[in-house]
């Protein structure tokens, strides 16, 4: 305050002075002034018109990318939810198959185990068959026997020839006997 004091009063400042050292000539003011809106004109149209542009195309791309992420979030999600599905499916499948393979395995081994006892009552069959057949030969061939031996005995008590039909009498009456005993 002291300063401004001196200043006064080393130089009394009327009000004219003061208005005019506070407005300046009219022309160089108009001139300032105008400078001042040709200034604000460029800078208008070189600066804040492309910084405008520059900041709404950014706005736009990032809203664009906001967008589109929350469009590949959902994609995501479903894209998630099918191959939780498809992997579900798969499982089930999976599954599905194991049950089929088990059920088909029993089902061979129960044929393999049907055909296994085919062929040994096949083949016990033919054994018994051929036992059987070998048996009423091995019967057939004592029984010739016995009747061959038998006819020879008759013969040799009877002294005499035996007609066919009283040497199968006597046989079968033999066989009787043998059978009862």
């Amino acid at each position: 305050m002291s300063l401004i004091c001196l200043t006064s009063l080393e130089n009394p400042v009327t009000n004219e002075a003061f208005l005019e050292k506070l407005f300046p000539n009219p022309y160089d003011f108009l001139a300032t002034l105008l400078a001042f809106v040709v200034l604000l004109i460029v800078v208008f149209y070189l600066a804040y018109k492309p910084v405008k542009k520059i900041l709404k195309t950014r706005a736009e791309y990032v809203e664009n990318n906001i967008r589109q992420s929350q469009i590949d979030n959902q994609k995501a999600k479903e894209n998630l939810f099918k191959a939780q599905e498809e992997v579900s499916n798969a499982k089930n499948e999976a599954l599905t198959i194991i049950s089929n393979a088990n059920r088909k395995e029993q089902e061979i081994i129960l044929e393999a185990k049907n055909k296994a006892k085919v062929e040994a009552d096949k083949e016990y069959f033919s054994k018994q068959k051929k036992i059987t057949e070998d048996l009423k030969q091995k019967e057939d061939e004592i029984h010739s026997l016995i009747v061959e031996n038998a006819y020879l005995m008759s013969e040799e008590i009877l002294k005499r020839e035996i007609s066919k039909k009283d040497e199968e009498s006597l046989v079968d009456d033999f066989l009787k006997k043998v059978k009862n005993d």
